[in-house]
């Protein structure tokens, strides 16, 4: 069984998101590209075999056909498209942040709870590469001395 995946927002982080999930997951399947451009949706759903594309967020997440959502659209829509996500029971991954207002990321966070499971997951994906994991360990325990000062940049998009 494939799990069908709607993207929301197809800036660089949702586009490629949605290139992942059509080229790297063999058990899931870009449903639903969404975008308030339907011609930006278009694109990277043609680009990608997605099945559908729409510039409705909040009737992506309502489909039938949609199984789990990410949610890369503008800061200012993540929490209310997580909360939309959470009231129809579907798993998201939202790229960060939650929200600008400590007020909204309470409402999520009280949602989940109410539903009694875990639905929303920040895109804190770093410190689970196993470079970051070394490092973090290498500090710990002492490896590398006692750190000053530390900058670190990634990017794989």
């Amino acid at each position: 069984m494939s799990i069908r995946i709607a993207v929301i927002g197809t800036g660089l982080m949702g586009a490629d998101h949605a290139r992942i999930i059509a080229q790297d997951m063999p058990s899931a399947t870009l449903q639903v590209v969404c975008d308030m451009d339907a011609a930006r949706a278009r694109s990277v759903a043609d680009a990608l075999g997605a099945a559908d594309i729409s510039t409705d967020p909040n009737g992506v997440i309502d489909r039938d056909d949609v199984d789990a959502v990410i949610i890369a659209s503008p800061d200012f829509t993540h929490a209310p498209l997580s909360l939309r996500a959470i009231a129809a029971g579907k798993p998201a991954l939202c790229e960060k942040p939650l929200s600008q207002s400590v007020d909204e990321c309470i409402q999520v966070m009280d949602a989940e709870q109410s539903a009694g499971r875990q639905f929303i997951q920040l895109g804190f994906m770093r410190r689970y590469d196993q470079s970051y994991v070394d490092m973090k360990n290498a500090l710990a325990n002492g490896a590398l001395g006692r750190p000053l000062m530390m900058h670190n940049f990634h990017r794989n998009v």
